[in-house]
């Protein structure tokens, strides 16, 4: 069997995915990815066709992650296989680690091709939700004030089954020192809430003391009918360069999108 056509695409934690079933679509990372395929070996063992992917946390705290790969038809760019994504970690700051992961037997013949992906998970998202939290939060200890606001979620007219996301997060540092953050956005429906979610990429926000920003962010996302809780979760870089989640906020509103 002649050798594979290869597309090795590298790919951060800036991922985001569709509900239950739907495809992962990806985001290129806007510099260095946190976590990102470094080195792709196509072996068999006892037989079988493998793929041995090699990821690197390029961060300065522990992650987990994720990753996985999409078949392709390289005449039409249609995907034909893709393999569930397979976590991983926590994986140490700058170390990293091999993850096999099976494949179909028909997959090196020409024609085809092979795409790696990763991307770092949150955990506290497969923690049980709470109910409905505040859209305002402040916690004087840390000297945070954040807010969750201008919230829309619109069924798109031209791709019915997706919905354009819309939020803003204001963030204030009342402290006396700098500070880097990030927050990261999800949806859960309210009829399962341990069931699929939307997780928007991660965004970087670094304030000093005294200053005040307003993150806006939007998204285009597969939703099934139904009712959601859009929430941000803050993060804070500590002093060991280690992300620790601060607080959750919520939308002041259940948002429904129709069929």
């Amino acid at each position: 069997m002649r050798s594979a056509v290869l597309a090795i695409l590298i790919a951060g934690a800036v991922l985001a995915a569709t509900l239950a079933g739907g495809a992962l679509f990806s985001r290129l990372p806007f510099e260095q990815a946190p976590v990102e395929v470094v080195g792709v070996t196509f072996d068999e063992v006892d037989g079988s066709p493998v793929i041995d992917a090699r990821v690197r946390n390029n961060e300065s705290n522990t992650l987990t992650g994720e990753v996985w790969y999409v078949i392709t038809r390289t005449a039409d760019a249609r995907p034909v296989y893709e393999h569930p994504p397979v976590a991983f970690g926590p994986l140490d700051p700058r170390q990293s680690i091999v993850i096999r992961l099976e494949r179909p037997g028909w997959a090196p013949a020409d024609g085809f091709a092979i795409d790696v992906w990763v991307r770092e998970t949150f955990n506290a998202l497969q923690e049980p939700v709470p109910q409905v939290v505040p859209s305002s939060v402040t916690l004087r200890e840390q000297g945070i004030e954040v807010t969750l606001r201008d919230v829309g979620l619109d069924r798109l007219q031209l791709t019915p089954d997706s919905a354009r996301l819309a939020v803003a997060l204001a963030l204030a540092n009342r402290g006396d020192e700098a500070h880097d953050y990030r927050v990261i956005f999800t949806l859960r429906p309210v009829q399962d809430p341990q069931g699929a979610f939307y997780q928007s990429p991660f965004q970087d926000l670094a304030l000093g003391p005294g200053q005040s920003t307003v993150l806006e962010f939007e998204d285009q996302v597969a939703l099934a009918p139904g009712d959601y809780v859009l929430s941000g979760w803050l993060q804070v870089m500590n002093d060991e360069g280690l992300y620790e989640h601060v607080v959750k906020v919520d939308a002041p509103q259940i948002l429904t999108v129709g069929s």
